[in-house]
């Protein structure tokens, strides 16, 4: 399960890395439901990846797009 979770996580993030305009080092963190729950992973890629260009911006997170994520 584990390399699958790894599989899904680079093909969800590979195209996004391009879009950066510093460089930028990433750490991702899958939790356990990742791998039952791919639709989830895909959904929480994306709105981590939108905090992180509105961060990377203009140096603020955005408090209300990281609600409701998994762990937290």
């Amino acid at each position: 399960m584990r390399n699958r979770v790894k599989r899904r996580l680079r093909h969800l993030v590979a195209p996004r890395l391009a879009t950066l305009s510093v460089p930028t080092d990433i750490v991702i963190r899958a939790l356990p439901a990742s791998a039952t729950e791919p639709q989830r992973l895909s959904r929480d890629i994306a709105t981590a990846w939108e905090d992180l260009t509105h961060f990377l911006a203009d140096g603020t997170l955005q408090a209300t797009a990281t609600a409701g994520r998994s762990g937290r």
